[in-house]
């Protein structure tokens, strides 16, 4: 068990954002079985922990993400992974995968005490600008004041 000492136990907040364009057709199911296995592992770890799932597609075609917010049950979590589906995207080089995470950094609110993480699940590179303006290097930048780790 990790914990900080005293019955502390490490605080963590994730946010899977999660590519669901039409080009994951070929690993969405595997990206699926490997997240629901990851948040059944995090479940065993003694740490306090919530996961959120942000599905998103391709924004400059209109199509808009599937937010789902923190929680701690497994079995909730996994349902909203298990229940997506590939489609859309605009075969238009790029995803909108800055877009995603820029909108994850105001969606969700953060415990001041957990540590914070983007894992990013996707096939192509993101838009840069994508359809909110900013640059990869403002995301960054973004990311680093907000004090999330992504991966």
């Amino acid at each position: 068990m990790r914990s900080l000492g005293r019955g502390l136990k490490m605080s963590v907040d994730i946010v899977i954002v999660m590519d669901v364009t039409g080009s994951m057709y070929w690993c969405i199911r595997e990206v699926a079985e490997e997240v629901c296995g990851f948040a059944e592992d995090l479940a065993g770890q003694g740490l306090d922990w919530r996961i959120a799932l942000y599905a998103f597609r391709d924004l400059k075609v209109g199509q808009e993400p599937e937010p789902f917010p923190f929680t701690s049950d497994v079995g909730e979590f996994q349902g909203w992974v298990q229940a997506q589906k590939a489609r859309g995207g605009g075969g238009n080089g790029g995803e909108s995968s800055m877009d995603a995470l820029f909108d994850c950094l105001t969606r969700y609110r953060f415990r001041a005490e957990a540590t914070r993480a983007f894992v990013v699940f996707t096939d192509d590179r993101p838009h840069d600008p994508d359809r909110c303006g900013q640059t990869l290097t403002e995301l960054v930048r973004a990311l680093r004041s907000s004090k999330v780790v992504s991966y």
